[in-house]
């Protein structure tokens, strides 16, 4: 990507994706590789034996990390020279999903149970729950039954509302984890501009650095003709986008649905309480003597 500091122009291998700008942390990976393999696969060959430079955190996974594996994995392709099957980023449908959609509908239509790809199962709520721990600690454990307390209004709004947008059904969907310097990255694409350009969390250049006169002013033509990076919309979590689009429909009473939602959560509370004995007794006498402390809100005091 260049470097403002050192004023390095960038080269044929930067990635177009800029997380928070036109993707998001979890994507960048995919999508960078989908790029290369697509557009540069051909061409890896010219890094063959030489040291990659990236102007990037040590700890975190960019371009050179990226280069270096694909290169790996080309030359150790016996001689075979197309590039590898296509990576899909999150928003990728596999037949295996498409597959189990429709084999829900089925059963939802012949059972008239409302299955579907918002629904959430007990068994695959008490396996993701015995993940999180040692395999041994629920053994002979059951996990309560909470498949109609989840499934229930107002708790499957964000499921449904997932499902309505088209995006992906698996794994977690929980905020993103990002690094420190991709957050700062993500905010300045919202808007929230947090240093000058020799900032470390600054976007890049729009244009690249040692540019002569007539490429500069051919490159500049070109660019004022694509929006700016800070006239799109901003990634953000799809829990903010889900509270912001909700939030804003009209005749929806907050108070009404919060209620609700936390007397479910006390019901659910009161089924799970015994596996909150048993990972209590898991825990060492440190932990479990410690003092704890409560937190009044505001509005109790």
């Amino acid at each position: 990507m260049g470097s403002h500091t050192h004023r390095l122009p960038t080269t044929k291998w930067k990635s177009p994706w800029q997380v928070g700008v036109n993707c998001t942390p979890q994507d960048w990976i995919p999508y960078y590789v989908q790029y290369i393999r697509e557009t540069l696969w051909c061409e890896l060959d010219e890094l063959e034996g030489l040291v990659l430079v990236c102007d990037c955190p040590a700890a975190q996974t960019y371009e050179a990390d990226l280069l270096a594996g694909l290169i790996f994995d080309r030359l150790s392709s016996h001689g075979h020279r197309a590039a590898p099957q296509v990576v899909q980023g999150q928003h990728g449908r596999s037949h295996t999903g498409v597959t189990r959609s429709v084999l829900l509908s089925s059963v939802a239509q012949a059972t008239g149970i409302p299955f579907g790809p918002f629904y959430i199962l007990q068994e695959s709520l008490a396996l993701a729950f015995k993940k999180l721990y040692p395999g041994d600690w629920f053994e002979s454990v059951a996990i309560p039954f909470v498949e109609d307390l989840v499934n229930q209004h107002p708790l499957d709004l964000y499921v449904r509302w997932r499902h309505q947008q088209g995006l992906d059904m698996e794994g977690s969907c929980n905020p993103v984890l990002a690094a420190p310097s991709v957050r700062q990255k993500m905010r300045t694409a919202e808007g929230q501009q947090v240093g000058a350009i020799n900032h470390r969390a600054a976007l890049a250049p729009l244009l690249p650095f040692q540019l002569q006169p007539d490429q500069h002013f051919e490159s500049s033509l070109k660019l004022s003709l694509q929006p700016l990076p800070t006239e799109g919309l901003p990634i953000l979590d799809d829990d903010l986008r889900f509270a912001a689009s909700f939030s804003s429909l009209p005749g929806v009473d907050l108070s009404k649905l919060r209620k609700r939602a936390m007397g479910l959560l006390a019901e659910m509370k009161r089924r799970w309480s015994k596996i909150t004995a048993h990972l209590r007794s898991k825990q060492t006498e440190a932990i479990r003597t410690a003092p704890s402390f409560c937190c009044w809100p505001i509005g109790a005091m």
